[in-house]
């Protein structure tokens, strides 16, 4: 959102130039003065920062998490997600952790461990396709929030991502597992190799999705609910309820 905000009488465009430049590098939301003001007073563009898109993804579950809930984090990386959903199952929730690579799995071991939540998450090295084979049959239908960050691992090798066809495979699976009123969060990255086809192929699965179970938005694209138009490969956040 863009706001034309006027500073007063003491910001007018008699000041100088050393006073605005200070200004603007202690707000620096604050853009350059718009010169087309006509009552000879500075106005400055506010743009409200927006919040990162794993920031929204994580405020987008939380209202589906409780004391005691199980959630599912599907792709583990450093293990930031996985302790956020620890935290918020409380002592008496779970949550179980997948990734395929054993720095990934050790680094959020490690995480877990740190923030003392050991006791509440499970962590395993398998392909995210195969979740089904890691979570009880009891988390079938009751499981609250189940989240994907796809794309490679940062700080690791690059040319190991995430795949189209095991992505499908996992979020397939995901659905039968969410509760009623659980959510299925999915953070796309299209700048990397293969970030686009992934994309694409994330996308003609959500079109398959019987609306009469479920519905879906995206977030970050330049049309709603469809996360295949973006600007300079920008993340894609979607997010997929039962109806």
């Amino acid at each position: 959102m863009t706001a034309r905000h006027p500073l007063g009488s003491d910001l007018t465009n008699q000041r100088s130039d050393r006073q605005r430049r200070t200004d603007r590098a202690r707000s620096p939301q604050w853009k350059e003065p718009n010169p087309e003001d006509s009552n000879g007073k500075t106005i400055y563009n506010l743009v409200m920062p927006k919040k990162p898109l794993i920031v929204r993804a994580h405020d987008a579950v939380i209202a589906h998490l409780w004391d005691g809930g199980l959630a599912v984090d599907a792709t583990a990386g450093n293990g930031h997600d996985t302790c956020f959903l620890a935290e918020r199952v409380g002592p008496t929730g779970r949550v179980i952790a997948l990734d395929i690579q054993e720095c990934a799995v050790t680094a959020t071991r490690a995480q877990v461990e740190d923030a003392k939540l050991s006791e509440r998450v499970s962590v395993f090295k398998a392909d995210h396709a195969n979740l089904l084979d890691y979570v009880p049959e009891s988390w079938i239908g009751k499981t609250s929030v189940v989240l994907f960050n796809l794309g490679y691992l940062p700080g690791s090798d690059k040319k190991i991502v995430t795949r189209p066809e095991t992505t499908v495979s996992a979020l397939t699976a995901s659905l039968s597992l969410l509760a009623g009123d659980g959510i299925l969060s999915v953070l796309l990255y299209l700048g990397h190799s293969g970030g686009a086809a992934e994309a694409t192929a994330v996308s003609k699965w959500l079109e398959e999705l019987p609306v009469e179970h479920f519905a879906w938005e995206s977030i970050g694209s330049e049309k709603p609910n469809d996360p295949l138009r973006h600007k300079n490969a920008t993340p894609i956040l979607t997010l997929v309820t039962r109806v």
